[in-house]
C-alpha cells in the first residue's frame, strides 16, 4: 500500500508539472509588446506580414491618404471625409470609415461594384463591442465598464478599453510576447499554431473567423449584459469551444433559411469559416487552417493560400488522384471553371459586401438537387446563371447513364 501511495504522489507531481509547463508555454502573465518589437529579430516574417491584409485592416488616412480605396479626394465624395481618421478594410470586399473617436461614418464603399451604399444609419454598430477584439491586438475592456451603458465613445485608453496595436498583429496568433523577448526561447510564451493539436490550432483563427451567440468567459460564464462578437479573454493556445456558448451553427438542417445559414447548414454570412470547417470532411480528416493558408505572406494568390488554389495546385497536393482523371471527375473541359476545384467545392454562396462574393468552407459540392430542395444557391448555377436548377439537375442525372 505504501508503495502504491508513493507512486500515486509521484504521478500527481508529474501531472502537475506537465499542466503548469503547458500553461506557462501558452503565455500566461505575459504582456503584449507589439509587432514592431517582434520585427527586430524576425525581420523577414515581419516584412512579409506587413504586406498582408491582416496588417492593413485599419489604416490611418492622415498618415496615408491613399488608404482610402474609392477615387475621391480626402474631403469630397458622397460622404464628407472631414473628420475621418481611419479607413477600415477595402482590400477585397468593402471599405468603411471611422473618426478619431472610433465612431463609424454611415456609408460604405463596395469594392467589386464600385459603389457607395448606406451603412450603420442607426449608429448601433460599435467598434469596441463589435470589432475591436478581432481588428486590434491586445484589446482589453475595462472591467468596471458596463458594455451596455458605455457605447457612446471609444478611444485609445478611454471609457471602454485599450489595445496595443490596431490590426491583426503577430501576438494575435502567437500570444503575448514579453516573456519571449526577455528570454528568446520558442517554449517561453510563444505559440506556433501549426504545431498545436487540431482544435487548438483552428481555435486561433476561429475566434475571429467565426460567429458566436453570446460568447462566454470560461471563468466568469456568459455575459450578463451586452454581447461581443468575439470570445473575450481568449488567448492563443486556448480551446475556443470553452469560450463560446451556443454557436449559431445548426448541426442538423433546419429546413429553412436563417440570417447566418442556408437551410442545409451552409454559411450564408461572412466570418463563419470556423463553423463551415468544423462540419466538413476536411475537419474529420484532421486538417487545420494552416494546411491551406500561410498568413505570413500575401501574393497574387487568393486569400493567403500556400500554393495557388485557382489552378487546382493546392487541392492536388492532397487529392493527387484527381489530377489525371480531372475530366472524368468534373465532366468539364480542363480549362473551364467547371474543372476548377474551388468553383464546385467552395462556391460563392456567402455575402460579405454584396450577394455571393465569398466562398463557403464546407468543401462540399452543393448539388442542384439540394438547391431545389432548400431553395438555396448550388455550385452549378453560380456559373450557369442563364440556366435553371432543374436543367442542372437533369444534366447531372444524364452523366450517370
Amino acid at each position: 500500500m505504501k508503495g502504491f501511495m508513493n507512486g500515486f504522489w509521484v504521478a500527481l507531481v508529474v501531472i502537475s508539472i506537465i499542466i503548469f509547463t503547458v500553461r506557462d508555454g501558452l503565455g500566461e502573465d505575459a504582456e503584449y509588446v507589439g509587432s514592431e518589437k517582434c520585427g527586430t529579430c524576425h525581420t523577414d516574417k515581419y516584412k512579409e506580414w506587413k504586406s498582408t491584409t491582416h496588417a492593413k485592416m485599419i489604416q490611418d488616412v492622415k498618415k496615408d491618404p491613399s488608404a482610402i480605396r474609392p477615387p475621391v479626394t480626402f474631403k469630397s465624395g458622397p460622404l464628407s471625409f472631414s473628420g475621418i481618421r481611419y479607413a477600415y478594410g477595402g482590400n477585397r470586399w468593402k471599405q468603411r470609415y471611422m473618426r478619431k473617436d472610433f465612431t463609424f461614418a454611415t456609408i460604405q464603399w463596395n469594392v467589386k461594384t464600385k459603389e457607395w451604399v448606406p451603412w450603420n444609419l442607426s449608429g448601433s454598430h460599435k467598434w469596441y463591442r463589435d470589432c475591436g477584439g478581432c481588428h486590434s491586438t491586445g484589446f482589453k475592456r475595462k472591467s468596471n465598464v458596463n458594455p451596455v451603458d458605455s457605447l457612446k465613445k471609444y478611444g485609445k485608453g478611454k471609457f471602454t478599453g485599450t489595445y496595443v496595436e490596431l490590426n491583426i498583429g503577430c501576438e494575435a496568433c502567437h500570444g503575448a510576447g514579453s516573456k519571449h523577448v526577455n528570454a528568446p526561447d520558442e517554449k517561453n510564451g510563444i505559440i506556433n499554431p501549426a504545431r498545436l493539436p487540431q482544435q487548438l490550432s483552428i481555435s486561433i483563427c476561429g475566434r475571429c473567423h467565426g460567429v458566436f451567440d453570446k460568447p462566454k468567459h470560461p471563468e466568469t460564464g456568459p455575459r450578463k449584459t451586452g454581447f461581443y462578437w468575439w470570445p473575450e479573454g481568449f488567448k492563443p493556445g486556448d480551446d475556443l469551444e470553452k469560450f463560446i456558448g451556443k454557436t449559431f451553427f445548426p448541426f442538423e438542417p433546419t429546413g429553412k433559411t436563417e440570417t447566418y445559414y442556408w437551410a442545409d447548414g451552409t454559411s450564408r454570412d461572412h466570418h463563419q469559416q470556423y463553423q463551415d470547417l468544423s462540419r466538413s470532411k476536411h475537419y474529420q480528416a484532421g486538417l487545420t487552417c494552416n494546411d491551406c493558408h500561410s498568413v505570413h505572406s500575401e501574393t497574387p494568390r487568393e486569400f493567403l493560400t500556400r500554393i495557388d488554389a485557382r489552378d487546382n495546385s493546392l487541392c492536388y497536393s492532397c487529392h493527387s488522384d484527381k489530377k489525371d482523371k480531372l475530366v472524368e471527375h468534373t465532366k468539364h473541359i480542363p480549362e473551364s471553371s467547371g474543372s476548377k476545384c474551388i468553383e464546385c467545392h467552395m462556391p460563392k454562396v456567402i455575402k460579405n459586401a454584396i450577394k455571393y462574393d465569398q466562398r463557403a468552407h464546407t468543401f462540399e459540392f452543393l448539388s442542384p438537387e439540394k438547391g431545389i430542395k432548400y431553395n438555396m444557391p448550388n455550385s452549378c448555377n453560380i456559373c450557369h446563371k442563364d440556366k435553371s436548377p432543374g436543367w442542372a439537375k437533369s444534366v447531372m442525372e444524364g452523366w450517370k447513364k
